[in-house]
């Protein structure tokens, strides 16, 4: 064990960790967008059936019955949770892994400081 296998392990534990912020970035963005939607499907709850209901598609407003935008708004509500839960498994593979990395990195310090 050497220098060389020293700092080899700590920039990987380096790019480890931003790889790790990278991830927790998304899935930070990803439950506010979940929040987001959230709050449009109660406020889409107190409408009526006969409500009117617009979509904004690019820079026109297309009407859209109440129905299918709760069916919309459903649907993404459960893609976004479906990626969160994705993202917190890519989070907890990395917290291991750094933990592993962190452990292997003091017993080469240890190593060479004896």
């Amino acid at each position: 064990m050497t220098e060389q296998d020293l700092e080899k392990e700590v920039k990987l534990m380096k790019e480890m960790r931003n790889e790790l912020a990278k991830v927790t970035t998304v899935r930070d963005k990803l439950s506010n967008q979940l929040n987001e939607t959230n709050m449009v499907m109660s406020e889409l709850k107190l409408l009526t059936h006969d409500s009117t209901v617009y979509k904004m598609v690019g820079p026109a407003l297309i009407k859209q019955s109440t129905k299918d935008s709760q069916e919309n708004v459903k649907r993404r509500g459960e893609y976004l949770t479906a990626e969160i839960e994705r993202h917190e498994k890519i989070i907890k593979s990395h917290d291991e892994k750094l933990t592993n990395h962190t452990k292997k990195i003091n017993e080469l310090q240890a190593k060479l400081k004896s």
